[in-house]
């Protein structure tokens, strides 16, 4: 064996080693190339990153069901916010007094949020209508939840009359018999549930209308 023929031996076993490494690295990475492709649609979304869509707050909070039917079933937007809030046993009076004072219109509400728990709490709002020859009228109802499981309470609506309390007791009101005065007030029962008040305010009159239910 000649010296060139020596030296040659351990070169080419090197080179048969550094083959064998490249394919066993070139294995090993095609592999984790799969399972990378294969694995990751299947990842949870917990491993997604945050803020992804579908994980975001806002979205989960839109797609949330409500918690309550009478939430949607109610037209009325003072009752749709109290059936929100948890009342239930006024909201069929609650509907029927405020679509009658509105009488059609679409009043300014101030509602005044009930004490929980809701159902048991007495109900108190505020709006402002307006009178037949377009002036502003303040209402108040008020609905208490009593022990038979129904509910009871009162609304008044208060309004100015340029006319004295003279002139609209002897004119809108002649025809109701039982008059009174108390005071400066004068008081007719328009009916066992509804009284009128009539009170002098400068050269007009304000007159008060209260019906209990």
């Amino acid at each position: 064996m000649s010296g060139s023929d020596a030296l040659s031996m351990p070169f080419s076993g090197a080179k048969v080693v550094a083959l064998v490494v490249i394919s066993v690295l070139f294995s090993v990475a095609l592999t984790l190339a799969v399972l990378w492709f294969v694995l990751m649609p299947t990842l949870p979304e917990q491993a997604l990153p945050a803020g992804s869509p579908s994980t975001s707050p806002l979205q989960t909070e839109k797609l949330s069901a409500p918690t309550a039917v009478e939430q949607s079933s109610w037209s009325n937007p003072v009752t749709k916010a109290l059936a929100q809030t948890g009342v239930h046993r006024c909201l069929s009076q609650v509907d029927r007094v405020t679509r009658f004072l509105a009488n059609g219109q679409k009043p300014n509400v101030y509602l005044y949020a009930p004490n929980p728990p809701a159902d048991q709490s007495t109900i108190f709002l505020s709006q402002e209508l307006r009178s037949q020859n377009n002036s502003s009228v303040y209402a108040s109802a008020t609905f208490n939840p009593n022990g038979t499981g129904n509910c009871e309470g009162s609304y008044e609506t208060v309004s100015y009359h340029p006319s004295s309390c003279n002139d609209l007791a002897n004119s809108q009101l002649r025809a109701l018999t039982s008059r009174r005065t108390v005071g400066n007030i004068q008081m007719f029962d328009v009916s066992a549930t509804t009284t009128t008040f009539l009170m002098a305010a400068g050269t007009g009159c304000l007159t008060v209308k209260k019906e209990r239910f």
